[in-house]
């Protein structure tokens, strides 16, 4: 009987370019450190890879990166769209 090198694993799926945040080496490694996981991208998403518990928490990490990249986004189109043609979102 062998074991997996990884017991655990979860799939974080995104789109567009606000995955840009997580895939960045600045990010990644911080977040593989501080949980003990493999984290690595795929054309789907970012794969974690490990213990269940630490797997899960990064996966929560991950998912609180992209919606502040996804917010910081918004924000700066409405501004955008704001100081250029008038005020469309109320």
């Amino acid at each position: 009987m062998s074991s997996a090198p990884f017991p655990f694993s979860f799939s974080v799926p995104f789109a567009g370019k606000h995955c840009s945040t997580v895939i960045g080496t600045k990010c990644i490694i911080p977040l593989q450190q501080e949980f003990g996981v493999n984290i690595r991208a795929s054309k789907v998403g970012v794969i974690i890879e490990g213990e269940e518990k630490p797997v899960l928490y990064a996966a929560l990490k991950v998912y609180s990166l992209l919606s502040l990249a996804m917010a910081q986004s918004v924000e700066k189109l409405e501004n955008e769209v704001t100081l250029g043609k008038g005020e469309i979102f109320p």
